[in-house]
């Protein structure tokens, strides 16, 4: 299918479900714009940042000289198959990228997950796992999209396993149903299942709720107009794409910040892979602002604090660890640390972080600005920073996500749609177990004055 081709790390992205889909094609069409790669492709002859590029972490090339994305797309409804390689996109990947399981259309976690056709869905997917990472001769790390809520994520813990077993470090960005507004009922059961199964094959976590995304994007909106699904997609694509700056040719200007780098110093105890991404409209400046670490510490405390959360209430939470990723052109390394320096005097002076902390901030540096691809509906930043905050916050999300979750299970509430597939009572209790556990470690770490010993 493609030609083996050097490549220091490798990356590779998996989409799934409606939710991985949607934010694959906004993800794809900004990664080409960053990469020099057009939408056919082949490469831009006017790309301005061919010094800094390692496409070949992202992509394969042909013997014709194209370039095809080391991606793989999966959901069971056919229309967005459709729709993805009818589209715009469609002369960019390979038709064995796009699968389409024929699994149950119930949005039921168990009824995919012990459906008869699951052996042979799961069995396919590993199969076609494998062959991007045959095909990848440094395959290091992986990017696995899926929301929570709907029934293909039962798909997602075998292929964070056999990930793992490969020896990639797994991000998964995963979409939770919010407290106050979901799109299925039984949207609460989905979540806490599928979470606290494939808790223990992933390296980070980077959970998204609409709710925090839409509030987000009404102040980044002009007043009065509204918010749309794309812009979202659009916001979480750019947001994402700051976790992939080692991609690029490192030298003096630039600060790499790996997925493995992340789960190094982001997730500091085993039970914490919440890393929770924050962003806002004041984290627009022009590149004066680059030379003022005053003006850049302000906007960091500014633009991390309340209100910035890609996740639901999380804000009464005090940092633990925080990655800081800068992008544009005109930083250099000294201004992005001595940034970096002065926030976190700022943030020490608000007590805002874990006390037995010395060091909770990691930072990336990507020396240039991309600019927007013409189709975005959302019209980013060129000079912008993003963080990816593991808060103790979390914990209160989590108990949101569990009293909805055992509201329902206590009454016995939908129970029959998973019970009647051969599902047991004890897996219930075993996965708010699970996340219980960890709500209440994120609780704790506040009110100690020195670091757990487990």
């Amino acid at each position: 299918m493609f030609g083996k081709q050097a490549s220091n790390r490798d990356i590779i992205t998996f989409h799934v479900g409606n939710f991985g889909c949607k934010v694959g094609f906004s993800m794809w069409r900004l990664f080409c714009k960053e990469h020099g790669v057009q939408l056919d492709g082949t490469i831009d002859p006017n790309f301005k940042n061919e010094e800094f590029t390692t496409r070949r972490s992202l992509y394969h090339e042909y013997s014709d000289g194209t370039w095809i994305p080391k991606t793989l797309f999966i959901d069971q409804n056919l229309g967005m198959m459709d729709e993805l390689q009818t589209g715009n996109l469609r002369q960019l990947f390979d038709a064995n990228q796009f699968y389409s399981p024929n699994l149950s259309q119930k949005g039921i976690y168990a009824s995919v997950k012990y459906s008869t056709e699951f052996v042979a869905v799961n069995t396919e997917t590993l199969s076609r796992m494998r062959m991007m990472y045959e095909q990848s001769n440094a395959p290091t790390s992986s990017l696995l999209f899926r929301s929570t809520s709907g029934g293909t994520c039962a798909l997602t813990t075998n292929m964070l396993q056999y990930s793992s077993e490969s020896a990639l470090t797994n991000a998964v960005i995963t979409l939770d149903p919010s407290h106050s507004m979901a799109n299925r009922i039984i949207g609460p059961y989905n979540h806490v299942l599928c979470t606290a199964e494939s808790f223990d094959h992933s390296d980070v976590i980077i959970p998204l709720q609409n709710c925090a995304l839409y509030k987000i994007m009404r102040k980044f909106n002009d007043r009065g107009s509204e918010v749309t699904f794309s812009q979202l997609n659009d916001l979480i694509a750019y947001t994402i794409s700051h976790l992939t700056p080692d991609r690029y040719i490192p030298n003096e200007n630039t600060i790499p910040m790996s997925l493995e780098e992340i789960c190094t110093n982001g997730v500091c105890f085993p039970k914490l892979k919440f890393l929770v991404p924050r962003t806002g409209r004041t984290h627009t400046f022009c590149s004066n602002d680059w030379t003022r670490c005053d003006r850049i510490g302000e906007l960091l405390v500014t633009n991390l604090g309340a209100g910035s959360a890609m996740t639901a209430n999380v804000d009464l939470g005090v940092h633990i660890t925080l990655c800081l990723a800068f992008r544009g052109s005109g930083l250099n390394v000294s201004s992005a640390i001595s940034h970096t320096e002065n926030f976190r005097n700022k943030i020490m002076k608000n007590k805002k972080f874990i006390s037995w902390m010395p060091y909770f901030t990691k930072v990336g540096l990507i020396p240039f600005s991309v600019d927007v691809p013409k189709d975005f509906k959302w019209k980013f930043a060129t000079n912008s920073f993003v963080g990816f905050d593991n808060t103790t916050g979390m914990h209160e999300s989590i108990k949101l996500a569990l009293n909805d979750f055992s509201g329902m299970f206590v009454s016995k509430s939908f129970l029959h749609l998973y019970t009647q597939e051969s599902m047991d009572h004890n897996e219930f209790e075993q996965a708010y177990d699970l996340l219980l556990d960890i709500a209440n470690y994120y609780e704790k770490l506040p009110d100690l004055q020195e670091s757990p010993t487990n």
